[in-house]
């Protein structure tokens, strides 16, 4: 895989310019879903594509998430939420409070608006139904809770499994500190993206889409395409959730370094990862 980070160069030299006093940007705390399923081919995944005029990550292909809100980490949720347990979301939680929990509702919510798929212990829910619900939450009509609540429903955090916990470099202007979570996807699944942020959306195998990024067809970030190199090998969902179940997620801050002219991604305890210069 060619090592490059969406949009680097740009961010890279606005840092530089700045000068080496400058102060990064507080990452925030944010939660995403890799949403799969198996095929007959082999699992696969399912990729969101970002509008091109969006602020941040413009055009790339990315995994369904955003960042936390206020009432994510609210314990109200306990009544409305089978969590998952401790083994599959250790590492998670962060040292300003936030526990596992929230991230686990913060991707479940995140799914919701931007594909309309709604993780729920319901076997099915009613497309209309749904597709009112989450109208109401993109418009910022209604809260998640108050939506899951009035759909009957408690949110399937048990089926979430932590599987990998990603800090923006620190050169990049928008940072965040995002945990991703493997989950299956329904058994009839239906994804409509949201068009306010969104384009498209891809089912596609990890080999595949690497094969397209790496043919500067498929843009995506770095730790996207990272996560999905750890999938690539693995011929089922199953193999997944054992392999990332006996792993230790830890957080991973990619540094952006200049390598014969190009701007390269390294990731902790690679040569040149602690090297004075670039964003780190």
């Amino acid at each position: 895989m060619r090592r490059r980070y969406h949009m680097e160069e740009q961010e890279l030299a606005a840092a530089e310019a700045a000068g080496a006093n400058r102060e990064p940007v507080e990452p925030r705390p944010a939660a995403g879903v890799v949403l799969s399923r198996d095929v007959p081919g082999g699992p696969e995944v399912l990729l969101v594509r970002r509008r091109p005029d969006v602020g941040f990550a413009a055009g790339a292909y990315v995994f369904p998430g955003g960042t936390l809100d206020a009432e994510d980490a609210d314990s109200a949720w306990k009544p409305s939420l089978d969590e998952p347990p401790a083994a599959a979301v250790a590492g998670a939680a962060d040292a300003d409070g936030h526990p596992a929990r929230s991230f686990v509702v913060a991707a479940l919510r995140e799914l919701f608006e931007e594909t309309g798929v709604l993780l729920t212990t319901r076997a099915s829910l009613a497309s209309a139904e749904l597709a009112t619900a989450r109208s109401a939450l993109v418009r910022g009509e209604r809260g998640f809770r108050e939506i899951v609540s009035g759909l009957n429903v408690r949110l399937a955090g048990d089926r979430l499994l932590l599987c990998a916990r990603w800090i923006t470099p620190e050169s990049i202007s928008r940072r965040y500190d995002a945990r991703f979570f493997l989950a299956e996807a329904p058994r009839e699944v239906q994804v409509a993206p949201e068009l306010g942020e969104l384009v498209e959306h891809v089912w596609v195998s990890p080999r595949e889409a690497l094969e397209r990024y790496n043919a500067h067809e498929f843009p995506m970030l770095f730790p996207t395409a990272v996560t999905l190199g750890w999938l690539e090998t693995s011929n089922s969902m199953a193999e997944w959730f054992e392999h990332f179940l006996a792993k230790e997620i830890t957080p991973i801050l990619p540094r952006l370094r200049r390598i014969d002219g190009q701007v390269v991604p390294l990731m902790p305890g690679e040569p040149g990862y602690d090297d004075k210069g670039g964003d780190g």
